[in-house]
């Protein structure tokens, strides 16, 4: 009598086995069944002997898959076999599919919010100066910028003075101000 070497035949009396189906595997011999992929891993060809972890940049969260799925804009998955993508933390993004690590916002655009696929640029009159900033930052007196994504707020030249709107007596005023120094005589 011949013994069955073929990887999975779930039946008894059978003319030949049959070879696992994409998402399984078989590592041993005459066996009646084949297992499922694990999360974090599959196998998209039949007859096979092992699932293959996610690469980096993709996941799995389901048992028994053919194919990994890559990470979405504003996640990141930086080890194989992941079960699930991160989340971008604040200050940073991706703005690609099956990105393997998120990247810092620079200097001059913010991200307040995790997960995301962009990052937003500082608007007139404030800035920022490093990269992978949450917040933007209000121009300090005597500096001032007209432009969006700016990283540094440059001080107003001599002859000139910053034209703001301020508070006064609660009410709404608007005048030039400008920084003067001074100091205890």
């Amino acid at each position: 009598m011949e013994s069955c070497v073929c990887r999975s035949q779930p039946l008894t009396g059978q003319p030949s086995c049959a070879p696992c189906s994409p998402g399984s595997k078989q590592q041993l011999t005459g066996q009646s069944a084949c297992d499922r992929c694990a999360q974090g891993q599959a196998q998209n060809a039949s007859g096979s002997t092992a699932c293959v972890d996610c690469p980096l940049g993709s996941y799995q969260s389901s048992e028994g898959a053919s194919v990994c799925q890559a990470c979405t804009p504003g996640t990141a998955s930086s080890v194989p076999g992941s079960v699930t993508c991160a989340l971008c933390p604040v200050g940073t993004f991706t703005a690609a599919n099956g990105t393997v690590t998120c990247t810092n916002c620079p200097a001059g655009f913010v991200q307040p919010a995790n997960g995301q696929s962009v990052c937003a640029a500082c608007t007139p009159g404030y800035y920022v100066g490093n990269q992978g900033q949450a917040v933007c930052v209000q121009c300090p007196a005597g500096s001032a910028t007209n432009s969006s994504g700016t990283s540094a707020c440059p001080s107003c030249s001599a002859g000139t003075s910053v034209h703001m709107l301020r508070q006064h007596n609660g009410e709404p005023w608007e005048g030039h101000f400008s920084a003067r120094q001074t100091s205890d005589v």
